[in-house]
């Protein structure tokens, strides 16, 4: 019941996934899927995404496919749009593909370096203010403090530090 601040009305959420994992000696394949749906008082909203990581080494290539239905006017007004305008509806699509290298431990912090860049599909109504052809490109540098007497989560299980992970 009204769970959007800026959205008036019901919905009801529904979600699935599923993801697969392999591991190797030399590093890990893991795939996920997912689908959601919102239906709210002014119809449907559906949203794909399918996402893979794959690493060797120290060396982790990914990619992420996303799709999703949109209330265009959303994006065009800056509110939620009602009546009409609610039923207007787009399907924007996003492809991202990065790396990242796993660079040596620092004091205990375990430091990567990667870059991304996601293309962008959208639909007609929005090119005005979003462009033909958008898209992001964005590198950085991930840290990632000592794991602790605990060890981080691996596999939902507790790993001890530096023990049974890639």
């Amino acid at each position: 019941k009204h769970p959007e601040r800026f959205e008036p009305g019901d919905l009801r959420r529904t979600t699935a996934s599923a993801s697969w994992s392999k591991q190797r000696s030399d590093g890990f394949t893991e795939a996920t899927v997912a689908f959601g749906r919102n239906d709210t008082e002014d119809g449907a909203l559906n949203g794909f995404l399918a996402e893979a990581t794959n690493r060797i080494g120290r060396v982790n290539a990914y990619g992420r496919l996303e799709s999703l239905q949109v209330q265009t006017g959303l994006f065009q007004g800056g509110a939620a749009p009602v009546g009409a305008d609610a039923a207007a509806r787009g399907v924007v699509t996003a492809f991202t593909v990065g790396a990242l290298r796993e660079l040596p431990k620092w004091r205990d912090f375990e430091l990567g370096l990667g870059a991304d860049l996601t293309m962008y599909g959208v639909p007609s109504a929005l090119r005005p203010s979003h462009g033909d052809h958008p898209f992001s490109f964005h590198a950085f540098l991930r840290i990632r403090p000592p794991a602790g007497h605990m060890g981080r989560m691996w596999n939902m299980t507790m790993a001890q530090a530096g023990k049974g992970m890639m």
